[in-house]
């Protein structure tokens, strides 16, 4: 489950940033290694009987809370050598998360976000993160929309 759920730490992290815990689909019961799926324990039972629990987030939870696409002002957008962007108004990018290299399935993963549009050349990568963990890449760029003001999928 390592590379599949958040970590403890991970997990408060997104409680911290408004994650609401019901999003996670497991829990770590009283601190352990492995988490459990949400629906096969009673969490008032639990919590009731003294245990405690943390939410542990899954690939697909992460994914379900990343808007498809975001807009970015052009002014803060890097001045390319090949293209202008214009002065003014904001460039789409939406969601994309792939491997490196398609024919080396183990390369790491690329996580964030793509141009799309007529005005900037295709695969404009912007805040996009590179890694083996998923769990961490979308951990990573959640916390960037959010330090940045952008709203998840909640």
């Amino acid at each position: 489950m390592e590379y599949q759920t958040t970590t403890i730490e991970q997990s408060s992290d997104l409680l911290a940033w408004g994650i609401q815990e019901e999003k996670a689909s497991m829990v770590y019961v009283n601190n352990a290694d492995l988490p459990t799926f949400r629906e096969e324990i009673d969490l008032a039972d639990l919590v009731e009987s003294g245990h405690e629990y943390t939410p542990a987030f899954t690939v697909a939870d992460l994914l379900r809370l990343m808007p498809p696409q975001i807009y970015i002002d052009n002014a803060l957008l890097p001045n390319y050598k090949f293209f202008k962007l214009p002065d003014s108004g904001s460039t789409e990018f939406q969601f994309q998360i792939r491997r490196e290299d398609y024919e080396r399935p183990l390369e790491p993963w690329r996580v964030g976000y793509i141009s799309v549009g007529n005005n900037i050349p295709d695969s404009l990568y912007a805040e996009t993160v590179v890694g083996d963990n998923l769990v961490d890449l979308l951990c990573n760029r959640i916390d960037w929309l959010l330090t940045n003001g952008y709203d998840l999928w909640r």
